[in-house]
């Protein structure tokens, strides 16, 4: 049996496709991470933004770590976990609202009237939590971009 020697073409081609390979898949990976952080700073953002006008009611605290209350809109009970939007490693609003309560306190949850499942107990949103995200998820896709727009500009 022959053995077939590669040429330095067929080698050179196999590098540069396993290069590009490597390089979509970063680009993708880094793409995926700023659209995702982008998408729940937006998400917290909306949220926190909107909740200021929402309508309150009584809520019951089941436990305070984590975070559980229950409440009622139009008789159906509603379940919550959600202290203020944007809270996260970076901030945590059990700290400064939940230190003198304990479980079966009442407190206020301010609930979405079009969809009361949304909820929260402090209306607004943490700057921090949102803003932070937000600043990542642009740096990512504009990585992204410069790098994809670098590599089209050296072919």
């Amino acid at each position: 049996m022959t053995s077939k020697k590669k040429s330095k073409k067929e080698i050179s081609t196999s590098r540069s496709m396993t290069r590009t390979a490597g390089a979509r898949a970063r680009f993708l990976i880094k793409m995926a991470i700023g659209l995702v952080s982008l998408a729940w700073a937006g998400y917290s953002l909306y949220g926190g933004m909107d909740s200021i006008a929402w309508p309150y009611a009584s809520a019951r605290l089941e436990s305070v770590s984590p975070v559980s209350y229950v409440f009622s809109v139009n008789g159906r009970e509603f379940r919550g976990s959600v202290i203020r939007f944007g809270d996260s490693v970076f901030s945590d609003s059990a700290d400064e609202m939940l230190v003198p309560l304990t479980a079966g306190s009442m407190v206020r949850a301010y609930y979405n009237p079009d969809y009361p499942i949304m909820s929260c107990l402090l209306p607004g949103y943490h700057k921090l939590g949102v803003y932070l995200p937000l600043a990542f998820g642009l740096f990512c896709v504009a990585v992204a971009g410069i790098e994809l727009r670098a590599r089209y500009l050296i072919r």
